[in-house]
């Protein structure tokens, strides 16, 4: 949000890249993709990826503030989407739908890679028993516009309702996003012995291992990383039917998907895969299967570089 900052940033990378003369540059997330994109265009670079994991908060709320900087932004987006020889990587078809018919990009210039991989190897399902309290995941960053507040709510609902169930978070707040709660405000929501806060965990296959239940009810997603590793696990999905969620989720299939902002028809998700463990078991096994046909990190690399040899074989034209 300062201009002065990021003017620096622009005159820094075109810097750089006469430096370097890459063939090919790839930029990863927003910022990057709008002052790198504008660098590439200055210094005719040959060869540009755009990768885009979500369309994020800036796309989700509508609030007057958000809706002109989303002008703003979708303008510098569309000029870095002009190169010539050029290729933007999204990973769901409602946010390719959503570039195009803003006329931000041309739809040829698009291509879907479902997330950022995983590796089967290490996300993989425990042998170890399920035990008789279920534990319920919420493993993301702590944010509003990740459905924090409905899970926690749900979680109120359900044991309120006479089950017995620990609800556990596993992440930490962001002070960069304005959707971000406080530690206070988890200290707060976790007041209840039933509900705990673990903070950052790095080792996320173990803590899946000590799951029952993954629950992401998020607003929108590009395609979450955290539920492909879960589905590797074997773990039933709760989420939400939005952008990004649903292409991981198969609503009965490895998992349910629900309304956003529904903590009331979460609750009722999560209960089913509570009452019933033989089908939590059923959907993390298809789970599983989906992600070895569709979401390994091998498949995303090997579309990646075949992105890349795409551009480089074209003789680019300033």
């Amino acid at each position: 949000m300062n201009p002065f900052s990021d003017l620096n940033l622009l005159i820094h990378l075109v810097s750089l890249y006469k430096s370097i003369k890459p063939d090919l540059i790839h930029h990863v997330t927003i910022k990057p993709i709008i002052y790198g994109g504008i660098a590439s265009r200055l210094t005719k670079m040959p060869a540009v990826v755009h990768a885009l994991s979500g369309l994020g908060f800036l796309f989700i709320a509508n609030d007057i503030k958000t809706k002109f900087i989303r002008k703003i932004l979708s303008i510098f987006l569309k000029f870095a989407f002009t190169h010539k020889n050029l290729k933007l990587i999204l990973q769901n078809p409602d946010d390719r739908r959503e570039f195009v018919n803003k006329n931000i990009v041309n739809e040829e210039k698009v291509k879907i890679i479902k997330g950022s991989g995983v590796d089967p190897n290490k996300f993989k399902p425990s042998p170890k028993q399920q035990k008789n309290t279920p534990k319920i995941l919420f493993a993301s960053r702590m944010l509003r516009d990740k459905g924090l507040i409905e899970f926690i709510n749900a979680s109120e609902i359900i044991v309120k309702m006479g089950y017995k169930a620990k609800f556990i978070l596993v992440g930490t707040p962001d002070s960069n996003n304005p959707q971000s709660v406080t530690k206070e405000q988890l200290h707060k929501f976790t007041k209840h012995d039933f509900i705990s806060w673990e903070g950052y965990r790095s080792d996320m296959e173990h803590v899946f291992h000590e799951s029952d239940i993954v629950c992401l009810p998020s607003y929108r997603e590009g395609l979450p990383k955290v539920l492909i590793e879960a589905a590797s696990c074997g773990k039933p999905i709760v989420t939400t039917d939005v952008p990004g969620c649903r292409e991981i989720v198969k609503n009965g299939l490895n998992g349910f998907l629900v309304p956003p902002k529904d903590s009331k028809s979460l609750a009722n998700a999560i209960i089913k895969l509570i009452d019933n463990p033989a089908l939590r078991k059923r959907m993390g096994k298809n789970g599983r299967e989906m992600v070895l046909k569709e979401f390994t990190l091998e498949k995303v690399i090997s579309d990646t570089l075949n992105i890349y040899q795409e551009l480089l074989k074209k003789e680019y034209k300033p």
